[in-house]
Order: structure tokens, then sequence, then C-alpha cells
């Protein structure tokens, strides 16, 4: 496999794993929102999922 091929598919995902946990993190977050009428829920699991798709940017590079 060529070196393209290989950097390209790191990329791919890397990507989807951070907008995987964004994402999942805001439907749970939005949810509970709706659930409990409080918008700290929201922006918590926002932050939360940023940070879990960070670190596993962080592992994926190391």
């Amino acid at each position: 496999m060529s070196k393209f091929n290989k950097n390209l598919q790191k990329a791919i995902s890397i990507s989807s794993t951070i907008l995987g946990s964004i994402l999942l993190f805001g439907v749970i977050g939005f949810f509970l929102k709706n659930k409990y009428d409080s918008n700290i829920f929201f922006t918590a699991s926002l932050i939360l999922g940023c940070i879990i798709g960070l670190y596993e940017l962080y592992k994926q590079i190391k």
C-alpha cells in the first residue's frame, strides 16, 4: 500500500473519530437537555465529546 493511502486512511479515521464522539455526546446532551429542561447537560456533553475526541486523536497520533 502506498504512503498516500496510509495517510489518507489515518486522516479519515481521525476525523471520523472526532466527529463521531462530538455528535454522539451532542445527541445525548440534547435529549438530556429536553428531558430536564437545562442547558448545562448539552454544554457539558459537548465539552466531554470534544475531550474524548481529542484524547482519541492523541492516541492515534502517538
